[in-house]
């Protein structure tokens, strides 16, 4: 327990609360530039990433951190096209089918866990470089496309063609 006697002050900072940790880690996510990562077909993916924490698996008395990594884009249809995932001759049906629309793309989100603060910022920044190399150097128009036929098949139920 902390008290205000001089005798017992922290070594180090004392984050009280989770809000204060996300304030802090969005505070370096900002500064070194990782909110957005560029594929090799040119579209910008927006990384969100989420921290939580919680018991640790081995030691129910300390706590680990947990840091869910997601990469999410909203794109158009021009984009599509300017990034080859849509032909406009070949593709002009499914085109007409999205319309106007945005289409929200979403890849499975990849979970680490850190023993501490400084862990959780060494994962942070392995995690984000592994995530541009691999973006950057993997061909996704087949995901996008499978993506957009998951967008367009969610469009035709329970009226959501709004």
């Amino acid at each position: 327990m902390y008290s205000t006697r001089m005798e017992r002050i922290p070594s180090k900072p004392v984050i009280s609360t989770l809000s204060q940790v996300d304030r802090q880690l969005g505070f370096w996510i900002k500064e070194n530039n990782l909110k957005s990562i560029e594929d090799s077909d040119g579209l910008v993916w927006n990384l969100d990433i989420s921290v939580s924490e919680k018991p640790a698996e081995n030691d129910l008395h300390t706590a680990s951190w947990s840091l869910t990594f997601c990469l999410k884009a909203e794109v158009s249809v021009a984009s599509f096209i300017d990034t080859g995932a849509l032909d406009e001759v070949e593709d002009s049906r499914l085109i007409e089918l999205i319309g106007e629309r945005i289409v929200p793309l979403r890849m499975k989100p990849t979970v680490r866990i850190a023993q501490d603060e400084e862990h959780a910022k060494i994962l942070l920044a392995e995690t984000t470089i592994d995530m541009r190399k691999r973006l950057g150097a993997l061909p996704l128009q087949a995901i996008k496309r499978k993506l957009i036929g998951r967008f367009v098949d969610g469009l035709g139920r329970f009226s959501a063609a709004s």
